[in-house]
């Protein structure tokens, strides 16, 4: 073989393990749905890991707006926030790290509905460590099957 048809060669497998370390990643995080109905959200309570996403669904006549605390009743600036009500009929949000920053619990409202006790809380939790594990092997592998084929 010619050296470029090699060096093709050489991108296109690295290309593929470039996808799949990223459907690797996707596989590992998770999506939670939380289904919003009459004056409460369900669950009211969920856990997720850095990563995960969240979907509030059935919000016609709903919006999800984060709180600063479990008692808070208004928008706290600078969170997640799903619009106006009837803007959306459901809401998806990815907890990366920059949205959970050092917290370990996350709470939200509906705005229209807090005085009738609307509102959820997110709990965050690590990652199993089998989960971890088996993501950075399954990283390692394809980057040396890239590299030396």
């Amino acid at each position: 073989m010619s050296a470029i048809t090699t060096q093709k060669k050489s991108k296109e497998m690295l290309r593929c393990a470039i996808v799949l370390s990223l459907l690797l990643a996707s596989v590992l995080c998770a999506t939670v749905t939380v289904t919003s109905s009459s004056v409460s959200f369900s669950p009211a309570s969920i856990s997720i890991s850095v990563g995960d996403t969240v979907t509030w669904t059935s919000l016609t006549s709903h919006n999800v707006a984060q709180v600063a605390s479990n008692t808070a009743t208004t928008f706290q600036a600078g969170g997640f926030r799903s619009g106006e009500v009837s803007a959306v009929t459901s809401y998806s949000k990815v907890f990366d790290a920059a949205t959970i920053g050092n917290k370990t619990v996350l709470y939200y409202i509906c705005e229209p509905h807090v005085s009738a006790g609307m509102r959820g809380q997110i709990n965050i939790v690590a990652k199993s460590d089998s989960s971890t594990l088996s993501y950075s092997i399954s990283l390692i592998a394809c980057i040396i099957f890239a590299l030396f084929l």
